[in-house]
């Protein structure tokens, strides 16, 4: 409807007309503000992904129904949440201060993708499946993909990347994508790695940390 909509930790807005406007959620009582909504792609129904809790409903500012409860396994009082919700192949895959999780909507059931093993941290900071269905995991002990339950891992050493915290992912065409850094953002695909913006100075530090890419 032409409308966007900012989410932030305490307040859902609307921004329409030059005018920025609260969102108030109704039909399901949400234990806080949702940091992601999403649409299925093929049905009217609506995700709505925040602390704790995935939630669907049949509207925007309606959800109806708790799909998972209690999932932030990973509260360390830190300044930033990471988090990330993606549809692909009848399922939901998501995070929350969290492993991945998977929900295959069909049957309502709910898997847990460990990586603690694999990166021997937690939790981890972005995800994304391609348009090949390879899972691309991004943490902060480096990048792996998997299109099996293997899994590849890249870190700054073997790949050149900027660092060992991949926080964003975003995938530009079939195998192409742009990676985000504490400090910059690189170009990645099969042959290797390009850096497209470095700040030395803020290589150890979160304050210039890419959170995401947006597409228009």
């Amino acid at each position: 409807d032409g409308e966007l909509v900012l989410m932030f930790r305490n307040g859902t807005y609307a921004f329409k007309d030059n005018q920025l406007r609260p969102i108030n959620f109704q039909g399901l009582g949400l234990p806080s503000p949702p940091f992601s909504i999403l649409k299925h792609p093929e049905q009217s129904q609506f995700y709505f992904l925040g602390k704790d809790y995935l939630a669907v409903g049949n509207s925007r500012n309606a959800p109806s129904k708790f799909l998972d409860r209690n999932f932030n396994s990973f509260d360390f009082d830190q300044a930033e949440d990471f988090f990330g919700i993606q549809y692909r192949y009848g399922a939901l895959f998501y995070h929350f201060n969290s492993n991945l999780k998977k929900l295959v909507l069909d049957r309502d059931k709910v898997f847990q993708i460990d990586l603690f093993e694999l990166f021997q941290t937690p939790m981890l900071q972005a995800f994304l499946i391609d348009q090949e269905g390879i899972l691309w995991i991004g943490s902060s002990r480096g990048l792996a993909n998997s299109t099996s339950q293997l899994f590849q891992n890249y870190t700054s050493k073997t790949a050149e990347f900027l660092g060992e915290e991949v926080t964003a992912i975003h995938e530009i065409s079939p195998g192409k994508f742009l990676l985000g850094f504490n400090n910059g953002v690189q170009y990645f695909d099969s042959s290797g790695t390009k850096t497209l913006l470095k700040d030395s100075n803020l290589a150890d530090s979160p304050l210039g940390r890419v959170m995401n890419f947006s597409k228009d």
